[in-house]
């Protein structure tokens, strides 16, 4: 079997579905001889592997590993692939059945095969036997009839809707391409090889497992910054020796430690993430200058107040003598900056007092507050009840308690001396 043909996997499915093989009598023909156009033409075509972009050199590809073929057109043009190992076996790899959209390329355009991205199903998986392989793509202006050169026999299901192809060699893939590109004429196809070695597989990596557990669960897990998974998670193949782990997740610090992976072992890491200190600005002002600022039940300064906070909810008292406490909440929000100006009432009212005498001395609590002047005093008094006394000469004096809530005017009225 040809190397490319002999395991090209559809991806649902992962097994084998397409397999091709000439007669055993076949002839082997190099990819070179197979059929070339002797005609210069503007149509071109290009072909590379993916591990060769020059399209020049022959990269070694292990027994297993994936390839990817490259196609490039300078025109509209149809692509036909073919495959031919280092025994000679030739296979059809393109267009096949899992093939989406077609073998139709458009000018200056290229494609990659197989391409998951445009809902290909399939992979081309390299296969033996070792050594040289080629890769023949050959580009037409028109579509080409390659009934005469595949069977699609449909009594073996491979699955996947596909059936085995074979290949007929009976008088030789030259001629029979030829035959194909005869009614196209000369100047509307023409042809290019790859090359790529087959070589043994690759020794079986020396490799561990990874467990991961976080706290929160659901973070992005990254060994030696490449992003494995989301926590929890369990990585086979994790490559023996030291390795930077790095789990991470929104609103929390990175935790980065360093792990040592041993073959055939299983290293169980729990990382517990603790979450991003983010802050955000207070500034507090008051109609009482030198006002004391209090968070969370301790003294923060003076007004005009202004500090950094993390981000939440906070409750202050502004205090100042003479003044009632003031106390709210405020929610400060991580680079934002809150202001607030508060407003302290004061516990002094302002009195306007006016008698029905000229003079007289004035007391409250016992204390003078001066001598009318005209019957008219003011002064101010803490709010609150007071005993306010006149006493005035031929007058009986004049005592009355009185609750002083808001600044205003008393009015006293003095009887005279019988």
């Amino acid at each position: 079997m040809t190397n490319l043909a002999k395991r090209i996997t559809a991806a649902a499915l992962s097994t084998a579905i397409i397999a091709a093989s000439l007669a055993s009598a076949a002839p082997r023909i190099d990819a070179q001889s197979i059929i070339v156009n002797p005609i210069e033409n503007d149509l071109k075509v290009k072909v590379w592997t993916d591990k060769d972009t020059s399209g020049n050199n022959a990269s070694d590809y292990y027994v297993g590993e994936k390839i990817k073929l490259n196609v490039k057109v300078n025109q509209d043009a149809y692509v036909y692939l073919f495959d031919v190992n280092s025994s000679g076996d030739i296979v059809q790899i393109l267009p096949n059945r899992l093939q989406n959209g077609g073998n139709l390329l458009r000018a200056n355009e290229q494609r990659v095969f197989p391409d998951a991205s445009r809902g290909d199903r399939y992979n081309f998986d390299v296969g033996a036997p070792y050594g040289l392989s080629k890769v023949l793509a050959l580009a037409s202006k028109t579509p080409l009839d390659l009934e005469q050169i595949n069977e699609f026999k449909n009594g073996r299901d491979l699955g996947g809707g596909l059936t085995e192809i074979t290949i007929s060699t009976n008088n030789g893939l030259a001629q029979a391409l030829s035959i194909v590109v005869s009614p196209v004429g000369d100047r509307n196809w023409t042809s290019d090889t790859a090359f790529y070695n087959v070589v043994q597989a690759r020794p079986a990596a020396r490799t561990g497992t990874l467990q991961v557990n976080s706290n929160p669960s659901g973070s992005d897990v990254y060994v030696d910054d490449n992003f494995v998974g989301i926590s929890p998670l369990s990585r086979t193949e994790i490559t023996e020796g030291r390795h930077t782990v790095r789990v991470s997740q929104d609103g929390y610090n990175d935790f980065i430690t360093t792990v040592e992976i041993a073959r055939g072992r299983t290293l169980k890491l729990d990382a517990t993430l603790r979450a991003q200190v983010r802050t955000g600005t207070l500034k507090l002002t008051s109609n009482v200058r030198n006002a004391s600022v209090f968070i969370e039940g301790r003294k923060a300064g003076n007004t005009p107040f202004d500090t950094d906070l993390n981000a939440g909810t906070y409750t202050i008292k502004v205090t100042a003598a003479g003044y009632d406490d003031y106390t709210g909440t405020v929610t400060i929000r991580s680079g934002v900056a809150t202001t607030q100006n508060i407003t302290l009432n004061s516990q002094q009212v302002n009195v306007s007092l006016r008698a029905n005498v000229d003079n007289g001395q004035v007391f409250v609590d016992g204390v003078s507050q001066g001598s009318l002047n005209q019957g008219n005093l003011s002064f101010s008094l803490p709010r609150g009840a007071h005993e306010l006394v006149i006493i005035s000469s031929g007058y009986r004096a004049y005592v009355k308690t009185i609750d002083f809530q808001n600044s205003g005017n008393v009015t006293a009225n003095l009887s005279r001396l019988n």
